[in-house]
């Protein structure tokens, strides 16, 4: 008898525990907000991003996948918050703290450089169309319009 009631009672808290991790997940930034999912922006010039998939952009952006198609890749971010913690949360399964220390550590452990951070869009279609491999992000809502030697891209 004290087994069945063992057995019900860790069948219980799993159960718990499982409603509890669900509600969780609402709580989690999503890429959908009122400035629509987030975009990647590359240059339209180098035809090194024809394809990503997300799985690619977790490496690239965790500095495990540093040079594509013989091209280095340029890593940058932006200032905004928001957008860094649901793009970092997104696409790297990181908070925008944990992505900071993941690479400040990575940096001391074993060289490479931060990604660059950029305050505006303006500033990060420029630098993007300046720099062959430079990939970074942004809210769709901030990219009407794809200016010249600008490329977006959805990871698949």
């Amino acid at each position: 008898m004290k087994f069945w009631k063992a057995t019900a009672l860790l069948l219980g808290m799993l159960m718990l525990c499982s409603l509890w991790a669900q509600s969780g997940k609402s709580e989690q930034p999503s890429a959908e907000t009122d400035q629509g999912g987030i975009v990647l922006l590359v240059n339209s010039q180098s035809g090194i991003w024809e394809q990503l998939s997300a799985k690619e952009l977790k490496k690239i952006y965790l500095g495990k996948m540093t040079f594509r198609n013989g091209v280095r890749i340029i890593l940058t971010s932006r200032e905004e918050r928001e957008l860094r913690e649901t793009f970092f949360q997104e696409y790297t399964g990181k908070s925008d703290k944990s992505f900071t220390s993941y690479w400040k550590q990575k940096v001391f452990s074993e060289g490479g450089e931060v990604p660059k951070r950029i305050v505006g869009i303006e500033e990060l279609i420029s630098y993007i169309t300046e720099h062959e491999g430079a990939i970074g992000f942004a809210w769709q809502a901030e990219v009407p319009e794809v200016p010249a030697g600008l490329k977006v891209i959805l990871p698949k």
